[in-house]
């Protein structure tokens, strides 16, 4: 999703053209989308059979977003479009930059209005596959084999 929805040098698409984006994405046979961009969302629920709900513990999302940060910053690995991240604009944690601002504004309320979107009536259609820990996912990907 990010890919779609980042420019090069940080900047957005517009809401169009990342509607665009995904719309023309999930025209394939077989698609998984991985992230969940408000804008986009029943578009993409519209049409999936399956939501995946990493449902983990604050501390080990926190945890994770720090490490993949650090590693990022330290080995200036491109992701999407030429972007780069830059380790110590995560740190101003008032600051929009801030992937550890976005964590804290979004942890908790995601938590809230999920089970909530889930229940909707247009959402019936979707199997929901809900994991608490990594170690269910774990388990849950090996029974896959």
């Amino acid at each position: 999703m990010d890919a779609f929805y980042w420019e090069p040098n940080w900047t957005p698409a517009t809401a169009l053209d990342f509607f665009i984006r995904v719309e023309e994405a999930i025209q394939a046979e077989a698609w998984v989308v991985a992230g969940n961009y408000r804008l986009v969302r029943d578009l993409i629920w519209d049409k999936a059979e399956s939501v995946i709900w990493l449902n983990y513990p604050f501390h080990i999302v926190f945890w994770r977003l720090l490490k993949r940060t650090i590693r990022r910053a330290v080995t200036q690995e491109e992701l999407w479009n030429g972007n780069r991240e830059k380790f110590w604009g995560h740190l101003k944690l008032w600051s929009e930059e801030s992937l550890f601002h976005w964590l804290f504004k979004t942890y908790w309320r995601r938590k809230r209005e999920y089970p909530a979107l889930f229940s909707l009536p247009e959402n019936a259609h979707l199997k929901i596959i809900h994991f608490k820990h990594p170690q269910e996912t774990e388990a849950w990907l090996m029974s896959l084999k």
